[in-house]
């Protein structure tokens, strides 16, 4: 919904799994002299801020944790009031932090709440996260490093720069082999001389339709796993 048909100033709708584009008609009808606070964060949202949003003078919204791929330039450059203030301080930032980038609130409101890169072999695709993600080639990469994997009975091609599909065990589905999305669908290391604890990011591997450890010294945590 747009709610164009409403007055208001105030809107919360956190965590409702609101999906879609928001539409450049959203809060049309809202006083655009007025403060306007909205709360559309950690739902299901794509695509960009509209433009059209920049009719509103002092907009405080928040849209952490969706799935928002741009903010026009505009939005950054001239609406000074934006999220108390922020913007005129921190630009783009304030609104939501950059892809590739996180914080715990997803956007920078203070000096000490800067949007922090990523750590290695991890992401962050959308504006706004408030956490990276681990790829899979930092998955495996946790796996190889947890179970010794340089005493591995073979372990070829593992933590090259070659595509991880290429790594001694892996196979990827063959139509997604991009350098940090590839998609496993086997990992297959039995008799393989793997030792230790194997990390529970490696169930984030949505497409994994195999796992073949057997007859290794391993053991699984299944905790937080659901």
């Amino acid at each position: 919904p747009d709610f164009a048909s409403t007055s208001l100033t105030e809107l919360f709708v956190r965590s409702n799994s609101l999906s879609g584009t928001i539409p450049s008609t959203f809060l049309s009808n809202t006083d655009v002299g007025a403060y306007v606070e909205v709360d559309l964060s950690s739902n299901n949202l794509v695509g960009t801020i509209p433009k059209d949003f920049s009719r509103f003078g002092r907009l405080a919204i928040y849209l952490s944790d969706n799935a928002i791929s741009d903010i026009p330039s505009l939005l950054c450059q001239f609406q000074t009031q934006w999220m108390g203030g922020n913007v005129k301080q921190y630009g783009c930032d304030a609104i939501l932090c950059p892809p590739q980038t996180y914080n715990d609130v997803g956007y920078k409101h203070s000096i000490a709440s800067e949007c922090k890169s990523c750590p290695q072999h991890t992401v962050a695709p959308y504006y706004g996260s408030t956490e990276c993600v681990v790829t899979p080639r930092g998955v495996l990469s946790l796996l190889y490093s947890s179970t010794y994997g340089k005493k591995w009975r073979i372990n070829n091609n593992w933590m090259s720069n070659q595509t991880i599909c290429s790594w001694y065990g892996i196979t990827c589905d063959s139509l997604s082999r991009s350098s940090e999305f590839e998609h496993i669908t086997r990992i297959e290391l039995s008799f393989n001389g793997l030792s230790g604890t194997v990390p529970s990011e490696i169930f984030q591997l949505l497409s994994l339709e195999m796992l073949d450890l057997s007859n290794n010294k391993v053991q699984l945590n299944f905790e937080g796993i659901g």
